[in-house]
C-alpha cells in the first residue's frame, strides 16, 4: 500500500550540527533508534548522491530489522533524500523514499521529514521516538 508520513519537528540547534546527526555514524547510532531499549548498529554510512546506508535494529532477543538505502539527493546542511527499504529475517516489508529538510529558524532547526511509499504511513510510529532521541542528542 503506497502511502506516507509527514513530520516537522525543531531542535534547539543549528542546521550543520543536526544535519551532522544524519550523516556521522558514531551520532546517528546514539539516536536513530525507532524505540527506547533497541539495540542499534550504523553497519555502513556513505552520504553522497548513490552512496549506501544501513542500520541493523531490534529489542534483545528478537529477529532484528535491518533498513537499507541509498542516498539520491545530499545538500549539505540543507536536504537528504534516499530511498530505504526496512526487512526483517530477509524479507522486505516496506520500501519508501524519505526527505529530510534543515530550515533555519534563528538559533533552532525545523526538520521536516517526509516518507512516502509502501507501507511508510506505519514508520510514524517510529519516526516519533528516533526524532525524540535525537532532541536528547542535541540538548
Amino acid at each position: 500500500m503506497m502511502d506516507g508520513v509527514r513530520i516537522a519537528r525543531t531542535f534547539a540547534a543549528q542546521p550543520q550540527r543536526v544535519y551532522r546527526a544524519w550523516t556521522v555514524a558514531d551520532d546517528m547510532a546514539r539516536w536513530y533508534a525507532p524505540a527506547d531499549g533497541m539495540t542499534l548498529s550504523i553497519d555502513a554510512l556513505d552520504v553522497r548522491v548513490g552512496g549506501r546506508y544501513q542500520a541493523t535494529f531490534g529489542k534483545p532477543g528478537e529477529a532484528p530489522s535491518v533498513e537499507a538505502g541509498e542516498y539520491r539527493e545530499v545538500v549539505a546542511g540543507e536536504r537528504l533524500v534516499f530511498d530505504m527499504t526496512l526487512a526483517r529475517g530477509g524479507v522486505v516489508f516496506s520500501r519508501s523514499r524519505c526527505a529530510v529538510e534543515f530550515l533555519e529558524r534563528g538559533e533552532r532547526t525545523q526538520l521536516v521529514v517526509t516518507d512516502e511509499g509502501e507501507n511508510a504511513g506505519d514508520h510514524a510510529t517510529c519516526w516519533g521516538p528516533s526524532l525524540d532521541h535525537l532532541a536528547r542528542l542535541l540538548e
